[in-house]
Order: structure tokens, then sequence, then C-alpha cells
């Protein structure tokens, strides 16, 4: 009777370690899909009608140091955040995963009002949407990503 109990409660902890990596799995992947989509956003925006005019009349503006570290860092930090999301103890990659998730909400929907002041593209736009949507996403499966038993 006791090593039912044993066996019933070993594998109970087995179907919960399971549906943790599950979660942690998820949420990497949104990650990688945000590195994805800044890579999309960032051929999309050189294809811009006001990009191309600058460049051809050399009025471009120069990319400086700034700018660079930006878009290291925007492709840095979901790398990052998809490893420390399958490597982290649980409570501190779901609190890792929605503060950070937030974050880039607020980003993408800055850059979004941005894009619309300035008369970007449908598809510059479309792309920017989906970033937002991707994030939100992200912070959806933090907050709801399942507490453990004690």
């Amino acid at each position: 009777m006791a090593t039912m109990a044993a066996d019933l409660k070993k594998q109970t902890v087995d179907q919960s370690g399971v549906e943790v990596l599950r979660w942690k799995t998820r949420i990497a992947l949104l990650w990688l899909i945000h590195m994805a989509n800044f890579a999309a956003y960032l051929i999309l925006s050189s294809m811009e009608p006001n990009a191309i005019a600058a460049r051809q009349s050399g009025t471009a503006q120069v990319v400086t140091d700034a700018s660079r570290l930006s878009i290291v860092f925007l492709f840095c930090v979901p790398w990052l955040i998809a490893w420390l999301s399958l490597t982290l103890k649980d409570t501190a990659s779901r609190w890792t995963n929605f503060v950070v998730g937030i974050l880039f909400t607020v980003l993408l929907v800055g850059t979004l009002i941005s894009a619309q002041a300035r008369g970007a593209s449908v598809a510059l736009r479309f792309n920017i949407f989906t970033g937002c949507a991707v994030a939100l996403l992200t912070v959806w499966y933090a907050w709801k990503w399942p507490k453990q038993q004690g």
C-alpha cells in the first residue's frame, strides 16, 4: 500500500515537471519569435519608401554606435530571456518573463504609435503589431503559468 502511494506521488511529480517544461518551452519559443520578428522589422524598415529615397539622395541618416548598440540589445535580450526561461527556477523564470514581456510590449506599442505617425507602410505596422501580440502572449503565458503544489 505504501509503495502504491509513493509511486502515485512520484508519477504526479513527474507529470508536473513535464508540464513546467512545456510552459518554459512555449515561452522560450515566443522569445525566439521576437528575434525573427525584429529581423523582419529591420528588413522591412530598410525597404520603406522614405528610407530608399533618403539613401538615393544621399540624405540617409548615419548609423551611429548608439543605434548599433540598440539593435544588438534588441537581438540579445530575447535570446537571453529564451535561454533564461529554460534554465532559471520556475518562479524566477515566470517573473522574468512577465516583467521583460511587459517592457517589450510598452516598447513595441511606442514603436507602433511612432510608425503610424510617420506614415509607415502597412507591412511594417503589421510587423510591429505582430511583435506586440507576441509580447502580450508572453506576458499572458507567464501570468497563467501554473503554480507548483507545495
